[in-house]
């Protein structure tokens, strides 16, 4: 699946690429493959809740996270939960149940806007018994021209998306390492299709495979050994 932001795909047009259209999601499990988010556990209903005291960027980026983690935002007469809060300091956010129980109240104050509307999101699915994936983030090739692409990441809707390389080659099969803020990914840089890894934190990146011919595709076990 070619990448593509947030900003140039409907909610709805971004669950139908990635084949969730008409799927509901109580629980999404954090489980990748090479690039890809896989999702499990895709039986029930979708969870109602409305929002309220929130807008702009903040608004949009806590109603995609939710929606697509199993939530259904709707008017307050079709909640079962009620998200409020403000941004006034910071992001604040108040779960409660319709009947008024509060589930957590807290601000976030780290990080852009976004990335604490990230972070809401992921704590209003724990606290209603998921896992979220606001925080994590993708790896992707781009085409860049004849014979150039590098690696970019992302986070997971596709925003702030940075170059990683700058092999000027084909590169290929970006795959992240369990446990690691680190790439495998392959690249023709010095004249064969090799295996690089790359640590995200450090900013190194070193040869991990090769041997003569093809060195692609990489598979990490999963425990990262």
């Amino acid at each position: 699946m070619t990448p593509r932001t947030a900003s140039s795909l409907s909610r709805r047009a971004w669950l139908r690429s990635a084949g969730l259209v008409g799927a509901t999601l109580p629980i999404l499990t954090r489980t990748f493959a090479q690039d890809a988010i896989i999702v499990e556990n895709v039986a029930g209903a979708a969870t109602p809740i409305t929002l309220s005291g929130y807008s702009g960027e903040a608004s949009e980026t806590l109603r995609f996270d939710l929606e697509v983690a199993g939530c259904r935002v709707v008017g307050d007469s079709e909640a079962q939960y009620t998200l409020t809060g403000g941004m006034n300091g910071g992001l604040e956010g108040r779960l409660a149940t319709k009947a008024g129980s509060s589930l957590f109240g807290k601000v976030y104050t780290k990080g852009t806007l976004r990335q604490q509307a990230h972070a809401l999101a992921d704590d209003v699915i724990k606290a209603l018994g998921g896992q979220g994936v606001a925080r994590t983030r993708i790896a992707f090739k781009s085409e860049l021209g004849a014979g150039h692409s590098e690696i970019y990441v992302a986070d997971y809707d596709g925003h702030s998306a940075q170059a990683i390389t700058s092999d000027n080659a084909i590169v290929a099969a970006p795959a992240w390492v369990p446990g690691r803020l680190a790439v495998l990914y392959t690249s023709y840089r010095l004249g064969n299709p090799d295996i690089f890894v790359h640590d995200l934190g450090s900013g190194s990146r070193r040869p991990f495979s090769r041997r003569a011919g093809l060195n692609t595709s990489a598979a990490i076990s999963p425990d990262g050994s």
